[in-house]
Parts: C-alpha cells; sequence; structure tokens
C-alpha cells in the first residue's frame, strides 16, 4: 500500500527551506519537482543520472519520503497522474471568458459575508484571545491562509503558530499546553484535515473548523464556520477558497481589533 503522503509539499519544503537539508537532498528534490511529469517513466538509473547521484543515494531518499522502495515512489507518481486527468484540474469548458472568474470570486464573498453569523466570530475571537497556545491548521494552499492571519495577530504582539511541515503541526499538538485550534479546510477530503482534528479532541484541544462543506468530522468539532460553496468549477486549484477564508480572516482581524481596544 501506498503512504498518504503530500510529496509534491514535502518536496517543495525541501526546496524553500535548502538551509535546513543536505545539499544533495535538495538537489534531488529540485530535480524531481522539474520532472514530476516523467518520474512516473523513469528507473532509478535514469534519475540518479539525471540528479548526478547513484542509484543508492535515489533508494535511500525515497525511504526517508516514506516509500518502501523506488517502485512504490514511481508508482506514486503514476496515481498522481492518473488522479490529475480524472478531476480534470482544468476544464476550460466551465467557463465562457475571463471576465466569469471575477463574477464568480464576487459572489462568493458576497454569500460568504451574507451567511457567516457575526456571533461565530465574535466567539472564536475569545476563544484566541483566551487561550495560551493557537495552532492555525492547514496544509497546501490552506498554509498561506493559516500565515495570513499568523502575521496579522503578530502585528499586534500576539503569536500565533502554524507550520508548513505537518510533522511540525502534530509536535506542536502534541508536546504544547492544550488550546485552540483553528483548522483550514475546503472540504475535509484531505486526510491531514480529519487526522488533525482526530489529534486535537484527543489531547484536549478546542477546534474550531473552517470550511464550505459539511461533513461527519464537523461533528467533532466546537466551532464551525461556513463559508459559500466556490462557483468557479474550471480548476481545482480556483482561488475561491482562498478568497473566502481571507475575507474571514478580515473579520477575526476585525474583531480582535475591537476587543482590544476596549480592554485599552
Amino acid at each position: 500500500m501506498l503512504p498518504e503522503i503530500d510529496l509534491v509539499s514535502t518536496l517543495l519544503e525541501m526546496t524553500n527551506h535548502s538551509s535546513q537539508e543536505e545539499e544533495t537532498e535538495v538537489r534531488l528534490a529540485r530535480t524531481i519537482l522539474e520532472n514530476l511529469g516523467h518520474i512516473c517513466q523513469m528507473k532509478n538509473k535514469e534519475l540518479a543520472k539525471l540528479c548526478y547521484v547513484d542509484s543508492a543515494t535515489i533508494s535511500r531518499f525515497v525511504r526517508k519520503l516514506g516509500f518502501s522502495s523506488y517502485r512504490d515512489f514511481r508508482e506514486w507518481f503514476l496515481m498522481d497522474e492518473k488522479r490529475k486527468q480524472h478531476l480534470g484540474y482544468f476544464d476550460l469548458g466551465q467557463i465562457h471568458d475571463a471576465d466569469e472568474i471575477l463574477s464568480h470570486h464576487l459572489t462568493s464573498l458576497k454569500t460568504t459575508g451574507e451567511m457567516i453569523p457575526l456571533a461565530y466570530i465574535e466567539q472564536l475571537v475569545d476563544w484566541m484571545m483566551a487561550a495560551r497556545n493557537v495552532l492555525l491548521n492547514g496544509n497546501r494552499y490552506f498554509q498561506l491562509v493559516c500565515q495570513d492571519l499568523q502575521y496579522r495577530l503578530v502585528s499586534m504582539n500576539r503569536y500565533v503558530a502554524t507550520f508548513q511541515n505537518m510533522d511540525v503541526q502534530e509536535h506542536y499538538l502534541e508536546e504544547s499546553e492544550p488550546g485552540l485550534m483553528i483548522c483550514y479546510s475546503a472540504s475535509l477530503h484531505h486526510r491531514d484535515s480529519g487526522y488533525f482534528i482526530k489529534k486535537a479532541k484527543e489531547k484536549g484541544w478546542r477546534v474550531a473548523l473552517i470550511t464550505r462543506k459539511e461533513h461527519e468530522l464537523a461533528k467533532l468539532c466546537d466551532l464551525v464556520i461556513y463559508y459559500a460553496s466556490p462557483l468557479s468549477q474550471w480548476t481545482i486549484n480556483s482561488v475561491e477558497d482562498r478568497l473566502c477564508m481571507l475575507y474571514i480572516n478580515d473579520l477575526l482581524t476585525y474583531v480582535y481589533v475591537k476587543k482590544l481596544q476596549k480592554l485599552q
């Protein structure tokens, strides 16, 4: 069975934090990213030649990534290519012209603004202010949303944690005094979201979920804030989810500042 890992994000992290990785591993990660569409067809020795290393180095590297063999590593990329074709990353038949993209974004934002109870935002801010430890949980694209709120709050002298590396997020949950975890997930489809929600509840953390889709896992959360389902389905990479989440970050920031002013 292939490991359920976000391999591309792991490789990107290696290249983005090269000072923390061995030079050879950074080169391997970058070369794989530059050849994503071809890895599933490459033999071990072919990839080794491309990376200027021997086959044994490639074998050690894929084991470090969580695969038992190079064959499994290559199979992961084969399955990933099939998944992309099945989902249709870019279906231009869903839109007629570029102006529709903006129209869909504006509609989603307006609908989100109309559907979110301000009382939910105020409750979440109260929890944020009361908790000693706050973890912003999100992977891949949603890590950008987590970092956005982190930067906003640190500008008000309030540190909240978020980490691009999911293993570090898990370590923080396990080792820190239980507090508040805010999970950003569009549909809870990715296994990491469900895993972290369950882990946080087991460790005694309060959990708030920001999502657009109803899911059984939402019942485990202490608070769920729903935003409008994106209307633009021409690509699963659409920015609409993040725009709606960033709007919620705006609301959280606004209420946070208002409450700070009352305390002064």
